[in-house]
């Protein structure tokens, strides 16, 4: 194969307590090839996992210039890798991920250049699901599976949800953000995909720095572990309910009180 893909997990020192548990996770479910490298972006902590891991460190400085500077390293010092699966370094698996069953999906996504490739299925409510069923859906078969195109109008266009990335591509909108928020919502002329259906299952434990309110329960049920360290929880038991009253709020209306409240 001409072209190569690498693994790439999104880390810093700040959030090195959540990597602990990300790392957890990913040896237990995650089983990647030998010869697929697996890169950890970081300061100066060093990761400890079951898989043979290289961290790529860069300066303190803000998620977007270290993560810039930790992508730069992986392209010049690997020329021949060109695409990689990114990982936030606060994602918690629930189910085996065998990798080598997705590599001849990957290795034409490269051959196809599709520059970014989403891992899960993309939000949406009933209401936007429903009309899309009278709308033209676009399609693209690659390796035998159906790849949906993302219309451009989704609000996070560029989720960093776990996906397959153009590393070229990736640096380029980086540099086009500020800030990881600004980041997932701006848009791009470049086609994005996703699968009918979610080939990876997880959930992110953190959200603005805090614990989120399930975080302790998921983590205890996949990986047996949880450490809290000096993070707060973001909810408490009204923030529980007020999570599900969005989760249902979205399930009907998706993102009409986001584009309300930018009016």
């Amino acid at each position: 194969m001409k072209n190569k893909y690498s693994i790439f997990i999104n880390s810093c020192d700040n959030t090195s307590d959540v990597a602990r548990h990300f790392l957890m996770s990913f040896d237990k479910f995650i089983a990647v090839p030998k010869n697929i490298p697996i890169f950890f972006g970081t300061n100066n902590f060093l990761p400890q996992s079951n898989h043979l891991i290289k961290p790529i460190k860069s300066k303190k400085s803000n998620w977007r210039e270290e993560t810039i500077a930790q992508l730069e390293k992986i392209k010049i010092n690997n020329p021949n890798i060109t695409h990689t699966l990114f990982f936030l370094d606060d994602f918690i698996f629930s189910q085996k991920f065998l990798l080598r069953d997705f590599h001849n999906l990957f290795d034409d996504l490269m051959k196809n250049n599709i520059r970014y490739f989403r891992l899960t299925s993309i939000e949406e409510s009933l209401f936007t699901k429903f009309f899309r069923l009278f709308t033209i859906k676009k399609y693209f078969i690659v390796n035998k599976n159906k790849l949906i195109q993302i219309r451009k109008s989704h609000p996070y266009y560029c989720s960093l949800q776990i996906a397959f990335w153009d590393i070229e591509y990736l640096i380029t909108l980086l540099k086009s953000s500020h800030n990881i928020w600004q980041f997932e919502r701006q848009q791009s002329e470049t086609i994005h995909y996703c699968p009918s259906y979610d080939i990876l299952s997880y959930k992110h434990i953190v959200e603005k720095g805090e614990w989120l309110f399930y975080a302790k329960n998921y983590c205890l049920k996949n990986i047996n572990y949880f450490n809290p360290g000096n993070r707060n929880f973001s909810s408490n038991k009204i923030g529980k309910y007020h999570y599900y009253f969005k989760k249902l709020q979205f399930l009907f209306f998706g993102f009409l009180p986001l584009r309300l409240l930018k009016k």
